[in-house]
């Protein structure tokens, strides 16, 4: 087909990878599960408890609360995702409507069918819609899609076939005669996707009870319609649950879940994403391929009875693993966005079992505060109880990469939370990318003690609670010790009297949003700290050998200090260190009685600028820097060691050249710069240094201009020293400036 790439006027709607869960046949929503510890809670802290202290927080309604429909249980023919449809774009070229759905399921779309009804915002006559969906609302035309040809209806009669051309990734397009539309300039799009009968293009019938092989399963006595997952059934104030979508189902009407698409914008090459703010849900395709769908498996914890009258189905206590191309997110975007100004981004890594929709409901005022002061907000769906490592690492590296495509983000205020698995991956995460995010907040969950050297130039800060599952606060008590020893900007907040709850965060906002506005990325800090994580996954991208301008550590530990850049961190000895003990935090629970730690760094002080390269490395082989970032110049370099033995030192971001290494006491020897990378190895005794030579006629190395060579030459040594000094602070200020990858 003419459009397969549809890059460019389009009408785009992403759906999210949740909602196909069918209709609320029970009747129970989420809130009606379990009774509420203490109703008059200003922080619903019943909730809290009620996840915490149930499987409810691990799985247990997160589905069949508010949608109870089960996939057949071969799960290898019938993918989670087999009946969810997972984007729609539609564009115009001359006298027709090129339509691209995109399933969920990478390789079994032979389960899948879709309908797409189209209207004039006039039409208010409900109908049924075709193929045995058993659901109705206002069209005019009805077109039905299924990976092996599409179909169109219009109300008045009739049946025309569709070329249909199926293309990996699973997306199925459909070209629409315009004169097929009804002849106005706004259509109303209504759709939704379910499974499709084997015996026919028609939707497979959703019977009462439990699932087989190959027959789904309702939760309810009896199945309102055979439709799983409803398009543009926004719940508010977040859209990332499937309560609305459920409602309608069950009503068996989807009149109210519509979008309106201007066919003019389309036919004028505008691309439209809709909504364009408030909360959205994203998807990307991520590098990764490891299968269709999500995986269901068994919970990880002991968890007591059901109470009396609870409906629990198939999710009790399950742990998800999400391994196809497709992922998706949640987005807050505030009304204030504008993409002609930078916005500061914050990213949140949810809990254990955990959904995108975790922010918008449970940490409370969370999201909200974050719109109010202009903050991006990116709520990730971590690939699976990872804790953010691996696959769980690329989840965030290709999300925020998604964000930074198509929003206006300021690359030097990224930060980073998360909540219980979420606080582990913020952790995680930050030693790994330390030079990405400005500070991070992780609460109630830590990890990575090994590797705290690394956040050097991360402001951390932390709450955890002396009854959380870190008791007292064991774990979190010692990653701040850490960190407070080496003198690095960090927060400990300890409550009293809280388990492991999302209050830890919503009575800490003031706190967590002054952190936040009071620090930016550093971009080329003067000291580097480095300890080499040793897992990365460079198939996937993930090289864990350094951050801002060092790199090729790959094993051991390595501190290095460009004296040429300005003192970024002082003394930790001069660090200050307070400790207020008890202290009431006044949040909205009335339970933020707490002990407050913190250090604060002090700056180094002015320094005269040198050429000099501080090296203290550990248990590895060698480094790379970048010389250019670094504010070094090759030229005169001096490398100072204090390691107990040798190693190799790379560089790059230099002019290319022959120079020679001297150091006292030993011959010099020659080094060899080519496309502006070069190597050398450093004695473990002494400093040593880099010049520019050339060979004499004897074919001795000789430094210029201090050997007595010709003036000409000295001449043509002083251009190319200059030249390399321009390249490489060049090299420095468009590297400062520019947005970070």
């Amino acid at each position: 087909m003419r459009h397969a790439e549809m890059t460019s006027g389009e009408w785009i709607y992403t759906n999210t990878l949740w909602m196909a869960q069918g209709a609320n046949g029970d009747g129970l929503e989420r809130d009606q599960y379990y009774a509420d510890f203490a109703p008059d809670d200003p922080g619903r802290n019943s909730g809290d408890l009620r996840r915490a202290l149930t499987y409810e927080f691990f799985g247990a309604g997160r589905s069949v609360t508010n949608g109870d429909y089960d996939l057949p249980t071969d799960r290898e023919a019938f993918p989670e995702g087999s009946a969810e449809i997972a984007g729609v774009r539609l564009q115009v070229d001359a006298d027709e409507l090129f339509v691209r759905l995109e399933w969920h399921a990478y390789r079994s779309l032979q389960n899948s069918i879709a309908t797409l009804t189209f209207g004039g915002a006039d039409a208010d006559v409900a109908r049924p819609w075709p193929a045995n969906a058993r659901l109705r609302s206002p069209w005019e035309l009805a077109v039905t899609v299924t990976p092996h040809g599409a179909t169109a209806e219009p109300a008045a009669g009739g049946t025309l076939v569709l070329p249909t051309v199926v293309r990996a990734p699973p997306a199925v397009e459909i070209r629409l005669p315009l004169a097929l539309l009804p002849g106005r300039r706004f259509l109303t799009v209504r759709g939704g996707s379910g499974l499709v009968d084997p015996a026919g293009p028609a939707y497979l019938t959703v019977p009462p009870g439990g699932p087989t092989p190959t027959r789904p399963g309702s939760g309810g006595p009896l199945s309102p319609t055979n439709v799983w997952g409803l398009l543009f059934a926004r719940d508010e104030p977040w859209s990332f649950d499937e309560l609305t979508q459920s409602r309608l189902l069950t009503s068996g009407d989807a009149t109210a879940a519509s979008m309106t698409v201007d066919l003019d914008a389309l036919a004028q090459r505008r691309t439209t994403v809709e909504p364009v703010a408030g909360d959205l849900s994203r998807i990307y395709r991520s590098a990764y391929d490891g299968g269709d769908g999500i995986l269901r498996g068994p919970g990880a914890i002991d968890t007591p009875a059901p109470p009396p009258g609870s409906v629990v189905g198939a999710d009790f206590n399950v742990t998800y693993t999400r391994p196809g191309r497709l992922q998706d997110y949640a987005m807050r975007v505030p009304a204030s966005y504008t993409p002609r100004k930078r916005s500061p981004l914050i990213v949140y890594l949810h809990g254990f079992g955990g959904t995108p929709e975790e922010p918008f409901r449970l940490p409370l005022g969370l999201v909200d505060e974050a719109d109010r002061r202009g903050y991006l907000f990116a709520s990730l769906q971590g690939r699976g109880d990872l804790f953010y490592r691996g696959l769980g690492e690329l989840d965030v590296v290709e999300a925020l990469a998604d964000v930074q495509r198509e929003y206006a983000v300021d690359p030097d205020r990224i930060y980073l939370m998360g909540h219980s698995m979420g606080g582990y991956g913020t952790n995680n995460i930050a030693v790994r990318l330390p030079d990405v995010f400005a500070a991070v907040a992780p609460a109630q969950g830590t990890d990575s003690v090994a590797l705290a050297a690394n956040l050097r130039h991360v402001p951390w800060l932390m709450v955890t609670s002396d009854f959380d599952l870190d008791r007292g606060g064991a774990n979190a008590e010692k990653h701040y010790a850490t960190l407070s020893a080496l003198g690095y900007h960090a927060t400990l907040l300890r409550y009293r009297l809280k388990i492991h709850e999302y209050s830890s965060i919503y009575d800490n906002l003031p706190r967590l949003f002054e952190h936040f506005a009071a620090h930016r990325r550093v971009v080329d800090p003067s000291t580097i700290t480095w300890a080499a994580p040793g897992d990365g996954r460079p198939e996937l991208g993930l090289v864990h050998e350094g951050a801002y301008w060092l790199s090729g550590v790959r094993q051991g530990s390595v501190t290095v200090r460009s004296l040429a850049l300005p003192p970024s961190a002082g003394d930790p000895a001069q660090a200050e260190r307070t400790v207020v003990d008890p202290s009431d935090e006044g949040g909205p629970t009335g339970r933020t009685v707490a002990i407050l730690r913190t250090t604060r760094p002090r700056g180094g002080g002015p320094a005269p600028a040198e050429n000099k390269l501080l090296v203290d490395i550990s248990g590895g082989p060698g480094l790379v820097v970048d010389l250019a970032r670094a504010r070094l110049v090759a030229d005169g370099l001096v490398v100072c060691p204090s390691n107990a033995t040798g190693f190799r030192l790379g560089i790059t971001g230099v002019a290319d050249g022959r120079y020679e290494q001297v150091a006292a006491g030993r011959p010099a020897q020659p080094v060899t710069i080519t496309g502006g990378r070069g190597s050398f190895d450093v004695r473990s005794t002494g400093c040593s240094t880099l010049r520019l030579g050339v060979r004499s006629a004897a074919g001795r190395p000789a430094s210029l201009p201090a050997t007595g060579a010709p003036a000409a030459l000295s001449v043509v040594a002083s251009l190319v020293l200059l030249s390399a000094v321009l390249t490489g602070r060049g090299r420095t200020r468009g590297q400062s400036e520019s947005p970070a990858g």
